[in-house]
């Protein structure tokens, strides 16, 4: 029998569901979400139901249940601060400000941003990519950076220089 905390159960859980907060993060970014808070006053909370109506999805009626499912993933992470307001009829509302670090994925007035970054970690060509790290170990070669040569190959990148570039991180 395994003598496990919750604490330790808590991080097992974390770092199983560790690909659901970039990945939500990404989607924040892509709908426009984190500019809807950066358009509000600073200490403002929303409801999901103004953010809704703000945000570039068309034609999905399901938005706002989806859009509630991933303000709830980023305020348990503690990127969204949350709290519930009772409404004169009885009805509660849950609303959302940003915390800090999000700060830091809306443009400033510079219009720079480190949205692009998360953006570019988590898009498709350089996620792909890890799915092949097993083939490199077992084959000890670069099989993995086959598909990035091809992507990359216009920049006078070479296989080599991948190769090099994995190599740096072992």
């Amino acid at each position: 029998m395994r003598a496990t905390t919750s604490r330790e159960r808590q991080q097992v859980i974390r770092v199983a569901n560790t690909v659901a907060l970039p990945t939500t993060f990404k989607l924040a970014i892509k709908f426009n979400v984190l500019k809807v808070f950066s358009c509000a006053a600073s200490d403002a909370f929303l409801p999901s139901l103004i953010i809704t109506e703000k945000i570039e999805v068309v034609g999905n009626l399901d938005v706002q249940v989806f859009l509630n499912h991933l303000l709830n993933l980023l305020a348990s992470n503690s990127i969204l601060k949350y709290f519930f307001e009772a409404g004169d009829d009885g009805t509660v509302e849950k609303k959302y400000r940003v915390s800090l670090i999000c700060e830091f994925l809306t443009e400033d007035e510079d219009g720079g941003s480190e949205a692009p970054l998360l953006l570019l970690h988590h898009d498709e060509v350089f996620l792909k990519n890890w799915y092949h790290l097993n083939d490199v170990i077992m084959e000890q070669g670069c099989q993995i950076m086959v598909h990035m040569v091809k992507v990359f190959g216009a920049h006078g990148k070479t296989k080599e220089f991948w190769c090099s570039q994995l190599a740096s991180f072992f």
